[in-house]
């Protein structure tokens, strides 16, 4: 079941169009053959989209790590650590002309 919140909390456009702009300049190709996202799972390419969405997250207070198969966990805690906890859970790889980052 979703969570209900009373307040939304305000998206970070400003942040997300950064993110967005560092992660198409590192890994988006134009070549016709070619065009698109390429951060293909398990490369160093990957690796570096994970380093950059988690160097943010953690500038905003959140922990971030990723797991052996790519997964990557945004964890936002309160300050009660007995409270309830918000994770955000995706991956940054992409396929084949496919597409940007999905996460």
């Amino acid at each position: 079941m979703p969570i209900a919140y009373k307040h939304a909390p305000e998206p970070d456009f400003e942040l997300a169009e950064r993110l967005h702009k560092e992660l198409t300049a590192a890994h988006w190709s134009d070549a016709p053959e070619t065009r698109g996202m390429h951060a293909y799972g398990y490369t160093q390419a990957e690796q570096e989209a994970i380093d950059m969405v988690v160097r943010e997250a953690t500038k905003i207070g959140m922990d971030a790590f990723s797991d052996l198969a790519g997964n990557m966990y945004l964890i936002q805690r309160g300050k009660n650590h007995r409270a309830k906890t918000d994770v955000i859970v995706s991956h940054l790889d992409t396929v084949e002309k496919g597409g940007a980052h999905d996460g």
